[in-house]
């Protein structure tokens, strides 16, 4: 398991994957692929309460950075367990928009993302505007294909060598440490 690319709360490291070789190429049939995803999220389901906790200092900086300028979660998780870790540590406010995994629409890294969910409830804003912060390589990927700031979480469980590949502009000890980069300017 891996925590959602907002890198807000922390999950346990994720298991190696039964029936993927070491290039991370499938070893088993696509329906059986489909089943295990079902069986996963399922288990999610069952266990998110008892895994999921917040980072230090989530709540601090969230109330600072939504103070400064819109706040968007973007997760390549489903909804249900989005909004439910959301609504459970109480910090759904924070964020103007939720956008999570939805089987008909674009997700992680790829641009329309950007263009089809968050352009059109944010007009004013350009993706040179943005800073996506992440632990794996799909969120300096997005950052990338869009023309936006990225920041790896290092205190996450993803894989510093994927994103160092990519490439980023910071590298966060902390989540607080977005604060002391991008959160001193107020909203006009």
């Amino acid at each position: 398991m891996r925590p959602p690319a907002t890198s807000v709360w922390r999950m346990p490291p994720k298991a190696p994957a039964r029936g993927i070789d070491d290039g991370g190429r499938s070893l088993i049939g696509i329906g059986a692929v489909g089943r295990r995803c079902r069986d996963y999220r399922k288990w999610y389901a069952d266990h998110d309460e008892s895994l999921v906790t917040l980072f230090d200092s989530a709540e601090e900086t969230l109330v600072h950075l939504s103070a400064v300028g819109d706040l968007v979660l973007l997760s390549n998780k489903g909804t249900n367990a989005v909004e439910g870790s959301l609504s459970r540590f109480g910090i759904r406010d924070h964020f103007s928009l939720v956008l999570a995994e939805e089987p008909s629409k674009p997700r992680k890294p790829d641009p329309e993302v950007f263009s089809m969910r968050i352009s059109p409830l944010f007009p004013a804003v350009q993706p040179a505007d943005c800073v996506v912060t992440g632990d794996t390589a799909a969120d300096p990927e997005f950052a990338r294909n869009i023309g936006a700031s990225a920041c790896f979480a290092e205190y996450g469980f993803g894989e510093r060598a994927s994103c160092d590949q990519v490439g980023y502009t910071h590298a966060l000890g902390r989540l607080g440490d977005l604060v002391g980069i991008y959160g001193q300017h107020r909203r006009p």
